[in-house]
């Protein structure tokens, strides 16, 4: 879980958007908060673009694993500009994984802002 935790945060930093798609299933799930489901790795591709200036980092807290699924939950900080001014968000964040022929990928994700600043 923590090399696809790494994974993550090393793609995401880097803004390679295809690499941070890569990393879940065909027919995951993410759940932003205050917005509707975006559902599959195609609309997920899309939505992240709009991250693409931003910087995160992610601390895993916990995890279990039992057979070809598992979930991992921490927090995270999200750092960028918007409009021209820095932006920091802090909040918690939860994945379901499943192992598949590809490695362990995320098919569920969801995330609670708790600061923005």
């Amino acid at each position: 879980m923590q090399k696809l935790l790494d994974g993550f945060q090393a793609a995401f930093n880097a803004g390679d958007n295809a690499a941070v798609s890569a990393l879940y299933t065909e027919d995951a799930i993410r759940m932003p908060p205050g917005e509707d489901l975006i559902r599959g790795r195609a609309e997920i591709a899309a939505r992240n673009e709009a991250f693409s200036a931003f910087k995160i980092k992610l601390q895993a807290y916990g995890g279990l694993m039992d057979g070809d699924v598992g979930s991992t939950w921490g927090t995270y900080e999200l750092y960028g500009t918007v409009d021209g001014q820095p932006v920091t968000v802090k909040g918690r964040w939860m994945n379901a994984t499943k192992k598949t022929s590809d490695g362990w990928k995320i098919f569920r994700d969801i995330w609670h802002e708790m600061e923005r600043s």
